[in-house]
């Protein structure tokens, strides 16, 4: 029961700040949109060259699944949030993690349009399904980390400041993994 409490605190928090902030949300959105707006850009503009074969060949490992699909999730996320961590451990940087998302946000995009090329409706439907909610979570991502206090911390206080950020991470994660594995799987298993 604790569980579902701490959830729906977190969950509450969340969207209290949004409320709260609507204009640094709007701002955060708008970073992870155009991320992976530039992110189909940058794919389709350098046709055959290193970028689009680099993002074929990973669109490819996507499509194709398996276990290493779960670790690079998972390593994406934890990067993620390291990174975020990182950037607010100083007031002056704090404002580095919309960075951070942007960068995160335009590798989704290149990804999904390079498996759009790959197989049209499974890259649709993983747009669709994981790419959206991707963008939604980078967005929340961004939004609670610039929410946060600038100051000094140390990098176990960064950790512990960010326990939203964290969650968000996490939800999004098994979201993911659970669109991913179950959803589209199955659902490209009947088509």
């Amino acid at each position: 029961m604790s569980n579902f409490c701490f959830i729906r605190y977190q969950l509450d928090d969340i969207w209290h700040k949004i409320v709260c902030n609507r204009f640094k949300a709007i701002i955060c959105s708008i970073i992870a949109v155009a991320g992976v707006a530039v992110g189909v850009a940058f794919f389709c503009a350098f046709n055959y060259g290193w970028w689009y074969w680099n993002r074929c060949n990973f669109a490819q490992k996507i499509f194709e699944g398996g276990f290493g699909v779960l670790i690079i999730f998972l390593i994406s996320y934890i990067l993620i949030f390291i990174c975020i961590a990182l950037c607010n451990m100083l007031a002056c940087t704090k404002y580095l993690s919309c960075f951070v998302i942007f960068i995160s946000a335009l590798y989704c995009g290149a990804n999904t349009a390079a498996l759009i090329v790959c197989s049209t409706v499974w890259g649709v439907l993983f747009a669709v399904l994981v790419s959206l909610a991707e963008v939604l979570i980078l967005a929340v991502t961004c939004f609670l980390s610039c929410c946060e206090i600038s100051m000094k911390r140390s990098f176990c206080e960064s950790l512990r400041d960010f326990k939203s950020v964290a969650f968000v991470l996490t939800v999004g994660f098994i979201y993911k993994i659970f669109a991913f594995f179950v959803v589209l799987k199955i659902l490209t298993a009947v088509i």
